[in-house]
């Protein structure tokens, strides 16, 4: 009887531990991942940045009116484009983490 329970511990540490693991791994991809989309928005930034000096140089105010609206669409589409790639991931990484779940917690329930 002691042996059944020392082997159920045993085995019950071992799928907790590879559950931890499995999670890690999900947790490690989806940071690498918006550390990776911050370095896009960040990018975006600077670059949206440079494009406001050279327009800022504009002395014409219709010159400047019109590339100030072409900047800031530009800019918006992008960041679009982005937050709906970030959106993408966060979908993804709940996909992964409810797959996780549900392979995990049966293993580890006693």
């Amino acid at each position: 009887m002691n042996t059944n329970i020392f082997g159920s511990m045993s085995t019950f540490s071992k799928d907790s531990v590879n559950a931890t693991k499995d999670l890690l791994s999900i947790n490690a991809d989806l940071a690498s991942k918006l550390l990776e989309k911050q370095l896009g928005f960040a990018g975006m930034m600077i670059d949206a940045s440079e494009k406001q000096i050279d327009v800022a140089s504009v002395s014409e105010p219709k010159e400047l009116l019109a590339k100030q609206t072409a900047l800031i669409e530009e800019t918006a589409a992008k960041f679009a484009d982005a937050s709906q790639a970030t959106t993408a991931l966060f979908q993804e990484a709940g996909e992964e983490f409810k797959g996780w779940f549900e392979k995990s917690v049966p293993a580890i329930s006693i």
